[in-house]
């Protein structure tokens, strides 16, 4: 992504994450109080949890098109956004996770950030943007409120750019 700047949080900051890297930020985040708004791995125990965020691909893609975003106050990891593009198809792009602490997520957080991935998105010949919504009250209005609409494919919303 793209250097991420915002007026109202000054002090964030965004940059790709690495499992060897990153294993004791992201151990630390998933002991943390965050909201998912997306399905994923909460279940998980964390070491599994970790491996998940790290490993997990859908059907058909590559690691080469997985890209795991931290996001960071200052040195402390507070949500993580992982973004598989030309999946499942060329000009799509899935965000597979989008957890972020819940403080950040009441203080608003999550919609500049979701902005500057559609920024990315669309400067980067994305067409459609895809996600399984985690399903609570939470995220389901963030995701109508970025006019998503429900996909064809079952349990699946996605957002037609351009």
């Amino acid at each position: 992504m793209k250097e991420f700047s915002h007026p109202t949080f000054p002090t964030i900051h965004i940059k790709l994450i690495a499992e060897k890297k990153d294993h004791d930020h992201v151990s630390q985040f998933l002991k943390s109080h965050y909201a998912e708004l997306t399905l994923s791995s909460a279940t998980l125990a964390t070491d599994d949890q970790i491996n998940y965020l790290f490993n997990d691909l859908p059907d058909n893609t590559t690691s080469y098109n997985k890209n795991l975003y931290g996001i960071f106050d200052n040195e402390e990891l507070i949500g993580i956004i992982d973004w598989i593009i030309n999946t499942p198809v060329d000009n799509e792009a899935l965000i597979h996770t989008f957890m972020l602490q819940k403080r950040y997520l009441k203080e608003g957080l999550a919609q500049p950030l979701y902005q500057a991935l559609e920024q990315m998105a669309e400067e980067t010949g994305c067409e459609v943007i895809k996600l399984k919504p985690q399903p609570s009250e939470i995220a389901s209005q963030f995701w109508q409120k970025e006019n998503f609409v429900t996909a064809e494919t079952f349990d699946t919303i996605e957002k037609k750019l351009n």
